[in-house]
Parts: C-alpha cells; sequence; structure tokens
C-alpha cells in the first residue's frame, strides 16, 4: 500500500512541477513578466528576499518575477533562469521522478543525471532534458539543465532553459551559475 501511495503522490508532483517549471515561462500566452532592467551586477551574489537563497547569476541576465517564479533571462540568447523553492519536500524524493519514463509523458527527453556538488560543497542532482517549443511556423529545440538539493526542510530547484541553438554560447555560464546555488 506504501510503495502505491509512493509512485502516485511523486507522479503527482512531477507533472505539476514540470508541467510549472519554465516550458511556460518560454511560450508567448503566459502572464506578465516583470523586468527590473536596472539590475546591472555582474559577478555578484543575488538572494532571493525572505528565503536566505542565492545565487550568482551569468553576466548580462537581469532579473525577473512571474507568476511568484523568480529568475533571472537574457533575452538576446533566449535563455532563462528560474530559482524554485518547495517546503517540506526532500530533494532526493523529487529527484526520484526525474525518469526517463516521466520525461516521455511530458513530452520531453532526459539526456542527462548525475550527482554533483554545488560550489559550497552541497550535495545536488543535475539534470538535462529536452523538448521543443513551437515558435511561429517551426518547433525550436529546447534544454533545461536543471539542479535539485536541499535539505531536510526544502528542494532548491534550479533550472535553466536554452535554445539547443546557442548551447555552445551558453551552457557552461548557465551550469557554473547553478552551482553557485547557496542557502
Amino acid at each position: 500500500m506504501g510503495d502505491i501511495y509512493t509512485k502516485w503522490l511523486l507522479a503527482i508532483i512531477m507533472n505539476l512541477m514540470i508541467f510549472s517549471s519554465g516550458i511556460k515561462a518560454q511560450t508567448p500566452n503566459n502572464s506578465e513578466m516583470l523586468i527590473d532592467t536596472t539590475y546591472h551586477a555582474i559577478g555578484d551574489s543575488f538572494t532571493i528576499e525572505g528565503t536566505g537563497v542565492s545565487i550568482i547569476p551569468p553576466a548580462y541576465f537581469i532579473p525577473f518575477v512571474q507568476d511568484g517564479k523568480i529568475g533571472f533571462i537574457h533575452k538576446g540568447a533566449g535563455s532563462t533562469i528560474q530559482i524554485q523553492i518547495l517546503d517540506s519536500i526532500l530533494y532526493t524524493f523529487v529527484a526520484a521522478g526525474f525518469t526517463e519514463e516521466q520525461m516521455l509523458k511530458q513530452h520531453a527527453v532526459l539526456k542527462e543525471h548525475g550527482s554533483v556538488l554545488t560550489n559550497s560543497g552541497k550535495q545536488a542532482e543535475f539534470f538535462i532534458i529536452s523538448f521543443f517549443i513551437k515558435a511561429l511556423d517551426k518547433d525550436v529545440e529546447y534544454e533545461r539543465m536543471m539542479l535539485l538539493t536541499g535539505d531536510y526542510k526544502r528542494t532548491i530547484w534550479v533550472s535553466a532553459n536554452y535554445p539547443v541553438m546557442a548551447k555552445p554560447v551558453v551552457y557552461s555560464v548557465l551550469r557554473e551559475s547553478l552551482l553557485t546555488i547557496e542557502f
């Protein structure tokens, strides 16, 4: 009974989180994105107010808030970083749901998964998935790298979305940024 309940709960959490975690942030018909065009810091840590969570965004990525989610955007590269804090959920529980089968149900492909350490020495799980977004009359392939970390109180989920055609330019700076997450 417990195993079935756990799988059912995990499936519900994964569906909600995948659909709310950024695929829609790349589509044109969602709510207004509030962008802080006055932010020009490079190499400085950015702390999310009231959370104790901080990250060093890549140069020229500027903060935004949309649908209660906080992140950074670089319009020229078509790339975003989003940070979500999930209270009362262990990050290992969330990471266990990122399977090839689960990604296929979400029309995404799991390309990479591994354990990493953040720059501050915290254990984390790192994933890359790919998916397509309709842009004008063609499908554009995007990748999302996700870093899941946390403690016994919460999960810190940092994701970065970028078009595959920009990968040679943005991949390493986005990965380096995700690894700067602190809490």
